[in-house]
């Protein structure tokens, strides 16, 4: 009787294995115009552990890589500009327009210097810097305050939005026109300023599809999502409804592809919390959903719909254009050096089905991969493969960053398989946002 459910096991196993093989193999169908991959060689993923940003030499800088959809399995093809920016707080420092013309990135901290160094040595930035996606040339780079941080495009592609460190610029807003800045309106957030510990900073913001609202998260304080109200007219933020508490400590967020529902990640770090961000807890995501209607008597009644457990570390999010699937990106303790107790050689991704409708999001798999701290990840546009931005690697032989392809299995058990396709990018990249 063993012998033959070990013969049954070991042919289920072997053919699962083919099929997992089969499309590890098949051609990548990855539909994006261009993939954008933002890169801090500035640190390792360890400096998180022992505040060591090892040997910074001149080869080591900060990079934006375009890759071509039409070449997308091709490394020589790709195009980079030096763009300073840090991977130190949210993986919110990374915009596109909606006309895919122009990448603008927020630098919260400035090159560390070269050489051996400690985080603490890397400066305070102060700089937006404006790409050209077609020629990866430099078209501007302007100072605009201490510690630049979460950065957004309206759909319009009319203005840009950023939150900063400095004192009376919780945030900045800019009109924007064939990627240049225009005149700074410093924007200061009474209820949001009492809320905030000394020295934080807006986790991360985002306009919903429509241009009409603006999302805030908040990390360290009263860890909460709000939502502003945005008047074209005299270019004012109005606070909509009270906020929102969605888990421990939520950083990024994206909208639902019908604009009902506002994902955010909640990572689980905190102050509070046994080894603050090297704590080994799940994390988890929750759908908020805007109340646009705004019927009831005590004003708009913006709530939590659905919430579901991540693992460790849920650092980021992404929304399948479709509107039926959601993933979380998880670094576990990959962060880790080799030789410590806590190492782990891989992440992992969890897989959640969503109801744009009702904004039910249900967690599906978890999947684990080789790689150091991945931050950034999205869908083609064709809902069927992930890109995924690999901050480092621990094989010797895999030096750098990656962008690493997976294909997504639409099944009733729905599987994410990674494809043989890698494409090798300047060490530390964290965040990767997709063209159409």
């Amino acid at each position: 009787m063993k012998t033959k459910f070990a013969i049954v096991l070991s042919t289920i196993l072997f053919v699962l294995t083919s099929v997992n093989a089969q499309e590890k193999f098949k051609p990548l169908d990855f539909k994006a115009k261009k993939l954008v991959v933002l890169s801090d060689a500035d640190q390792l993923a360890s400096t998180y552990v022992d505040g060591k940003s090892g040997n910074k030499t001149a080869d080591l800088k900060d990079q934006l890589t375009i890759i071509n959809g039409a070449t997308i399995t091709d490394p020589s093809a790709l195009k980079t500009a030096p763009v300073s920016n840090s991977v130190k707080y949210w993986p919110n420092s990374l915009t596109v327009t909606p006309d895919g013309k122009y990448a603008l990135v927020a630098e919260l901290f400035g090159p560390a210097p070269l050489g051996e160094s400690m985080i603490n040595d890397t400066p305070v930035g102060r700089k937006i810097t404006i790409v050209d996606l077609e020629t990866a040339k430099v078209i501007s780079s302007a100072e605009i305050a201490d510690g630049v941080n979460a950065i957004d495009v309206h759909p319009s592609g009319k203005y840009v939005v950023v939150s900063t460190m400095e004192e009376s610029k919780d945030i900045i807003l800019f009109p924007l026109e064939n990627g240049k800045l225009g005149k700074a309106k410093n924007i200061v957030l009474k209820e949001l300023a009492a809320s905030i510990l000394p020295g934080s900073k807006i986790s991360h913001l985002t306009f919903d599809p429509t241009g009409e609202y603006l999302a805030m998260s908040s990390s360290f304080g009263d860890e909460t999502v709000r939502f502003y109200k945005f008047n074209e007219t005299d270019l004012t933020f109005i606070a909509y409804g009270m906020p929102v508490k969605p888990g421990k400590l939520p950083g990024i967020m994206y909208w639902t592809p019908n604009g009902k529902y506002l994902l955010v990640t909640n990572i689980g770090w905190g102050m509070d919390v046994p080894g603050m961000y090297l704590a080994p807890n799940r994390g988890t995501v929750a759908a908020i959903r805007l109340d646009r209607e705004n019927k009831g008597e005590n004003g708009p009644q913006n709530q939590i719909v659905s919430i579901e457990p991540a693992r460790v570390s849920p650092e980021n999010i992404a929304v399948s254009p479709d509107g039926k699937w959601v993933v979380a990106l998880n670094f576990e303790a990959s962060l880790f050096p080799v030789e410590s107790p806590n190492y782990q050689p891989f992440y992992s991704i969890s897989l959640y089905s969503l109801n744009q409708e009702t904004g039910k999001i249900t967690l599906k798999d978890e999947f684990f991969y080789e790689g150091v701290m991945p931050e950034g990840v999205v869908f083609d546009g064709a809902s069927k493969f992930l890109a995924v931005a690999v901050f480092d690697h621990h094989d010797a032989n895999q030096k750098g960053g990656s962008v690493d392809f997976f294909r997504l299995l639409d099944e009733e058990n729905p599987k994410l398989i990674q494809t043989k396709y890698s494409i090798p990018v300047m060490r530390g990249s964290h965040i990767i946002k997709r063209i159409d």
